[in-house]
């Protein structure tokens, strides 16, 4: 019998043992599993700590400063937040979003602002929004009207267009050519009229004074006429490098050469080409 009770007070012990270490190696694997949950902690808070911080202000587009403006991120998740002193500011990593600000007065949104940004480092960044006017209120009066322009037939002729568009040219690049026309022939009556008024200007008693000694005399119409023969061919103008008259007193005796039937005045550009008429 001693032999039994010493026998069951080893196996006691040995039982005992065994559950000591049992509950040792669970305290053990309970204590990684708090330290790994610890590490994972500290790695998500080092990687918050890390991202950059995106803040600006709101304005108008006069550049007044809004309050009462909701701005969104659409980060994962999306933040929000409703501006109180001008002022806004988002914690986010790094990536390429979208934010936005609105802003309402009596329930209708007023002002607005949508852009895309990309955040490519850690840090503070300043990124201001200017909220423009909106036409919500004009679109909820008009939403209802339809502006469209009803049509019969919705195929489109493009024969007829084609052949409009021709017209058009032809109606464009006649008119220009009518007008060049208009002015080219403008300018050569305009020429041919100051030229008449010049030879049927009235003389003076000066000049019929020199008429009248140029034609008893008969010097200077002699010489002129002598000038056209020798030359064939001459200008008003070739005439006065020899002849010491003004160019009415020259004009007149050409005139009067001309009325008699001697010489012929030929139009070239803007002056005449004077030559001996055939008998």
């Amino acid at each position: 019998m001693t032999h039994i009770k010493n026998m069951s007070g080893h196996d006691l012990s040995f039982y005992e043992g065994l559950e000591e270490e049992e509950h040792h190696h669970h305290h053990n694997l309970e204590t990684v599993i708090k330290i790994a949950i610890a590490f994972l902690i500290i790695l998500i808070l080092i990687k918050a700590a890390s991202g950059a911080v995106l803040k600006g202000s709101t304005y108008d587009i006069s550049l007044n400063s809004l309050n009462n403006v909701i701005v969104k991120v659409n980060t994962e998740p999306s933040q929000q937040m409703i501006v109180k002193e001008g002022s806004y500011s988002f914690n986010i990593p790094q990536g390429k979003y979208n934010i936005s600000a609105e802003y309402f007065e009596d329930n209708l949104l007023k002002y607005k602002d949508f852009k895309e940004i990309e955040i490519k480092d850690d840090g503070e960044f300043v990124y201001d929004l200017i909220l423009f006017p909106t036409f919500d209120e004009e679109d909820t009066l008009f939403k209802d009207v339809d502006f469209s322009v009803p049509y019969e037939d919705e195929k489109i002729n493009y024969k007829l267009i084609a052949v409009i568009i021709i017209i058009a040219i032809i109606i464009v690049v006649g008119g220009y050519c009518l007008y060049l026309f208009y002015k080219k022939n403008k300018g050569k009556a305009k020429e041919e009229k100051e030229e008449k008024k010049q030879e049927k200007k009235p003389e003076t008693k000066s000049t019929k004074s020199e008429i009248t000694e140029t034609d008893n005399s008969d010097e200077y119409y002699t010489k002129i006429l002598k000038i056209i023969k020798e030359q064939k061919r001459t200008t008003q103008k070739e005439i006065r490098k020899d002849i010491p008259l003004s160019e009415a007193k020259i004009s007149l005796i050409l005139s009067e050469m001309e009325h008699k039937g001697i010489i012929e005045k030929i139009k070239k550009g803007r002056g005449n080409i004077i030559v001996l008429k055939d008998k």
